[in-house]
């Protein structure tokens, strides 16, 4: 949806009805994509600061 700029075809949509998503489904995951976009592009624009510590990637941590 994504790479199509959400021109997405009749075969993509057959797919993901044939794994059991409704019309309904399907429009909730175009919201979310729709917003989750749209938070990374505000947040690219405004760097916020980051209020959390950094976290190690998983495995690092040494007894």
């Amino acid at each position: 949806m994504i790479e199509t700029r959400g021109k997405v075809s009749d075969a993509d949509l057959g797919v993901v009805r044939d794994a059991g998503h409704t019309d309904a489904n399907i429009m909730e995951i175009v919201g979310l994509v729709a917003m989750y976009s749209l938070t990374n592009f505000i947040n690219n624009v405004s760097d916020p600061e980051k209020d959390f510590p950094p976290v190690l990637p998983a495995g690092s941590i040494s007894l």
